[in-house]
């Protein structure tokens, strides 16, 4: 899957896994995860600002020049 340099601001997504992607660049500002797996998922300079990512776990991810300022 490509979805690389959208924007997905301020959803709440639940129960989703996502595996073998390139996201490079997706925005996803203020987002809520519950129970998300990312597995070997290209997610450099993607944008998580602000974004609950308490329920994520990522495994085998690129997260070169990601923004996690403010993420939990």
């Amino acid at each position: 899957m490509r979805l690389g340099g959208r924007r997905f601001d301020h959803l709440r997504l639940v129960d989703v896994l996502i595996e073998d992607s390139e996201l490079s660049g997706v925005m996803c500002r203020m987002t809520t995860w519950d129970s998300a797996e990312f597995h070997d998922v290209d997610l450099r300079a993607a944008d998580f600002h602000a974004a609950n990512l308490t329920g994520v776990r990522l495994l085998g991810c690129d997260l070169t020049g990601a923004d996690l300022s403010k993420a939990r």
